[in-house]
């Protein structure tokens, strides 16, 4: 289950990112309270969660080609460091008495931006240190990481809103960051030799034809870009259903989100244990029925016992869907093209869902978060079962078109190595 842990760079880089996400989790629970607290509105939490994920949709291609060009460490290091200032600017507002809405807006806007170069490079290096044979398993371990903060990160939270004051929550999530930090210099791996010798622009083009001629990878991805639009954002409107819905207070709603956590860990550990086959792109689809079906009884949830089990089987499908397409995306491409069509993934999974998170602001501003979050779950659910069923006959289809475009590029790769020789 934990093959992915032997390998020594690996283990270093994933106590760091659980510590790291830890802090994050303290820092995404505390932040959407604070603006309800200020505003007293849905459409404000999803403005803000808007604007931390809005730059992703435009930034991420390009930090998907920087990604491939450039030093990841270095990336890593230097995002690492701004993540932290930000944090620690917001923490320092919090503290002074002098935090408006548009100060949290503006760092999330900054925030956003920092993420469309981290995110890329940071997917591409998981291969860079552990290959392909280990994938799977290190992706499952990465999500376990993100899950296990995900128990934890809101259930402390909730506990320091309540007893210690918010300012707290983002001075501890600046100082988690350094955990990713300070190991970096130590971490050894071979990455692919970066690619300079064409511009930014065709670099980028270059990534988006590669994921165009794959119909494959164009499934997966249009299953998670529309789970991003309308299912997941149900997690923006949490801070409404726990005063509205269920009458509870911070630390309720960190107990919902530590509910959804827990399911997701289940569902990360699952995966950890299996051997993905790359034919099996119907687990994806699956996955993502599931996670439609869960959020739709969720929304019809009265009880805190009744949304903890609902949000227990979202995360679990959840993490099941897009850990697995992850994996299967990153066995499909080559390693000269990892970090831009991981920044396509990003955008369509991340950058995609601040117009979600938008769209369900507005919409429980006006019917209710618990018809908001239906109506996005079912349209998740729908669009699942049709890509599901059109997917049983395409199969054999899509491995002999990848077949034939595995050997062409193969092929180019091999023509353009040959040097002519002079007479």
């Amino acid at each position: 289950m934990f093959r992915a842990l032997r390998n020594p760079n690996f283990r270093i880089y994933w106590v760091g990112n659980l510590v790291s996400q830890m802090g994050n989790w303290v820092q995404m629970v505390a932040r959407p309270w604070l603006v309800y607290d200020i505003t007293h509105s849905a459409a404000s939490l999803g403005m803000i969660a808007f604007l931390n994920a809005f730059p992703l949709l435009f930034l991420s291609l390009f930090g998907g080609v920087l990604a491939d060009r450039t030093d990841r460490k270095r990336i890593i290091g230097f995002t690492q460091a701004l993540y932290m200032l930000l944090a620690f600017v917001l923490a320092g507002l919090v503290w002074a008495h002098a935090v408006q809405v548009w100060h949290i807006a503006l760092l999330s806007l900054i925030g956003g931006v920092v993420t469309s170069y981290d995110l890329p490079a940071r997917q591409a290096m998981v291969t860079d240190m552990v290959g392909k044979e280990d994938l799977m398993n290190a992706i499952a371990l990465n999500s376990a990481a993100f899950n296990l903060a995900r128990i934890f990160g809101p259930a402390l939270a909730g506990f320091l809103v309540e007893w210690s004051g918010m300012g707290w929550c983002f001075f501890l999530n600046g100082l988690s960051f350094l955990a990713v930090i300070l190991p970096l210099p130590w971490l050894r791996f071979t990455q692919h030799p970066p690619q300079t010798d064409t511009n930014l622009w065709t670099s980028l083009t270059e990534g988006l034809s590669y994921i165009g001629r794959h119909k494959r990878i164009m499934t997966l991805m249009s299953i998670v870009s529309v789970g991003s639009l309308f299912a997941l954002p149900y997690g923006t409107l949490m801070p409404a259903f726990a005063r509205e819905v269920f009458g509870t207070n911070a630390a309720g709603m960190g107990a919902l989100f530590s509910a959804n956590g827990f399911g997701a860990l289940a569902g990360a550990l699952l995966l950890a244990r299996a051997q993905l086959d790359i034919r099996r792109s119907s687990i994806v689809a699956v996955a993502a029925m599931m996670l439609g079906l869960s959020i739709v009884a969720f929304s019809f949830a009265k009880t805190l016992p009744v949304a903890f089990v609902c949000l227990a089987f979202v995360g679990l499908s959840a993490v099941s869907q897009n850990a697995t397409t992850n994996t299967l995306v990153q066995l499909i491409v080559p390693d000269r093209l990892r970090g831009r069509v991981m920044s396509a993934y990003m955008m369509i999974f991340q950058g995609i869902m601040p117009l979600g998170n938008l769209m369900a602001g507005f919409a429980a501003e006006r019917w209710g978060s618990p018809w908001a979050v239906r109506a996005g779950g079912s349209i998740a659910f729908v669009y699942a079962t049709t890509v599901a069923i059109r997917m049983r006959g395409s199969q054999q289809t899509w491995e002999a078109e990848e077949e034939a475009e595995d050997q062409a590029e193969a092929a180019a790769t091999l023509n353009a190595s040959v040097k002519p020789v002079s007479p």
